[in-house]
């Protein structure tokens, strides 16, 4: 079996792409990057060098994804999301359509990142993150300080590493009393930028 690879796909030379790999129109997959049994690659889609996509994952049109990124088995990744270099996205992750992922992040087995959310340059998003993209699709990352929130207008929460809070109860806890001010500060930040753009 041969992989289907759109006549217009522009595949490296010492790109490795798996038999059952279906490349489309106009792709591009660059040096040394490894396609795995079963991975989808839509029209218009860029793959970076050294770039390893593994079985069963999902890119959609015109996406991009960086040099040296993993993508982990059955991930899918949506049209025109952006995958910065060195990112690493474990298996069964979800990136939504136009979201941002900056390099060196990392995102977690089974974890769901929303359309148009921006992560940014070394984040670390865990396993299994879910709820981030309920309502509003949003998640917001500024400095060290990582925020995913959900819910609907009037009633939205709030999650960072293993606190789930009210809007109220975040800003208690990150208030003038919290250990590390200067990243309290990035927090209290995100949570006024947070309920500026929910209400």
């Amino acid at each position: 079996m041969t992989a289907r690879i759109h006549p217009t796909a522009r595949i490296h030379p010492t790109a490795r792409i798996h038999p059952t790999a279906r490349i489309g129109e106009e792709a591009s997959i660059d040096a040394w990057a490894s396609i795995g049994e079963g991975v989808s690659i839509d029209a218009r889609a860029s793959i970076g060098a050294w770039a390893s996509i593994d079985a069963g994952a999902s890119i959609g049109a015109w996406a991009s994804i960086g040099a040296w990124a993993s993508i982990g088995a059955g991930v899918s990744i949506d049209a025109r999301a952006s995958i910065g270099e060195e990112v690493s996205i474990d298996a069964r992750a979800s990136i939504g359509a136009r979201a941002s992922i900056d390099a060196g992040a990392s995102i977690g087995a089974g974890a769901s990142i929303g359309a148009r959310a921006s992560i940014g340059a070394g984040a670390s998003i865990g396993e299994g993150a879910r709820g981030l993209i309920a309502d509003l699709g949003r998640e917001q990352i500024r400095g060290h300080a990582r925020i995913a929130y959900y819910g609907k207008a009037g009633d939205i929460r709030v999650s960072a590493g293993c606190h789930d809070f009210t809007l109220a109860e975040a800003r208690d806890h990150w208030g003038i009393g919290y250990c590390d001010r200067k990243r309290g500060d990035e927090y209290l930040a995100l949570c006024d930028f947070i309920e500026r753009i929910t209400t």
